[in-house]
């Protein structure tokens, strides 16, 4: 029996499916990669773009400016609550962005355009959305839900913005 070689190119985020392949038969089946998604920023460094941006290299905190004229700073708010809430929105970006794995909202077409995560009278839910942009919006009803009881702390914080 004279044996061929075939060169497959698995597709990106996918694997073998051993258990479902017959490589006698011919048949190979691809099953999506489980990977584990980041919930630590030091967890992000394998998820990073070749290129990112910085906001500023100094905000690391929030601290109390008492000079009336740091005002005039781009990176000051106003209130505490707010500086807080701006530091851990953009960290739930970022996980967002990483969790979603590329994919991105198609507002407008009505048909559901993900699951987000928002501030209704001042308790966070979820839900589906078909035209409205939300900065904290999902692919699928599970990964809403997942990314919700991962990271309750940090939206809790950022709830002023959502």
């Amino acid at each position: 029996m004279v044996m061929k070689n075939i060169n497959i190119e698995i597709p990106k985020g996918h694997e073998i499916d051993i258990k479902n392949s017959n490589l006698e038969e011919g048949s190979i089946v691809f099953q999506k990669k489980e990977i584990k998604l980041p919930t630590t920023n030091k967890e992000c460094i394998e998820f990073a773009p070749d290129i990112s941006y910085s906001i500023s290299n100094f905000i690391e905190s929030v601290k109390e400016c008492d000079e009336k004229l740091n005002f005039g700073n781009k990176y000051v708010m106003s209130t505490k609550e707010l500086a807080e809430a701006f530091l851990a929105l953009i960290q739930l970006v970022k996980f967002r962005d990483i969790w979603n794995d590329g994919w991105k909202p198609n507002y407008g077409n009505n048909i559901t355009s993900g699951w987000i995560i928002a501030n209704d009278n001042n308790k966070i839910t979820w839900f589906t959305e078909y035209t409205i942009s939300h900065v904290l919006t999902f692919q699928t009803q599970e990964l809403v839900i997942k990314f919700l009881k991962t990271f309750k702390d940090l939206i809790e914080i950022a709830k002023p913005l959502l």
